[in-house]
């Protein structure tokens, strides 16, 4: 995941744990409005910034629903884990009033992504039980985002073994170049 803040520093991985329970709540609330659509998230800290991503997406649709969050972190604080878990939950917080309040509109994932169309894919401050965030929608599949960095990484593996996956790598390959052409076609529509 990108950070909003340029970093010099590799990000340290928030709890899975913490991270499948967020997306099990999401999936949970919005049962009844998401359709085949499931919740997924993510989220990275850094020394001086935590950032976390709450997506929606469909099986069989390259097109997602993504909301992002940063927070600058004081210094200290990323080391502190009670605190940047309160952090943490007041973005899943920002991230689940914003679905509801989607959500309430009765709007499909169809509706909800042509919706997200709408917002400029930027960073917008906005202020949150008196704390400043930033927060940015867009399209971003993180679930194809994320199989692809992995199987870059197993490709990258691979290439130091003398026996690579031929079947996997093609594969994934084919996955990367949908990926690819679909996202292009994405920047098309938009310019028309």
């Amino acid at each position: 995941m990108e950070p909003r803040k340029k970093q010099t520093k590799p990000a340290t991985a928030v709890p899975k744990d913490f991270l499948k329970t967020v997306s099990a709540l999401f999936n949970e609330q919005f049962e009844k409005t998401r359709g085949e659509a499931l919740f997924t998230s993510q989220a990275d800290l850094y020394m001086d910034e935590v950032i976390a991503c709450v997506s929606l997406t469909k099986p069989g649709n390259v097109r997602a629903v993504s909301i992002y969050l940063s927070l600058d972190l004081p210094k200290n604080l990323a080391n502190n884990a009670e605190k940047v878990s309160d952090k943490l939950k007041s973005m899943v917080d920002i991230a689940a009033s914003w679905f509801n309040e989607s959500f309430s509109e009765k709007t499909s994932f169809e509706e909800l992504v042509d919706k997200v169309t709408e917002y400029e894919a930027k960073w917008q401050e906005l202020v949150w039980e008196k704390e400043k965030f930033f927060v940015k929608l867009n399209h971003d599949n993180r679930v194809l985002e994320k199989a692809a960095e992995q199987f870059l990484e197993e490709k990258k593996s691979d290439q130091t073994k003398s026996d690579p996956k031929k079947s996997e790598t093609a594969s994934a390959e084919q996955t990367l170049q949908t990926l690819a052409e679909q996202k292009s076609q994405e920047k098309k529509n938009k310019l028309h």
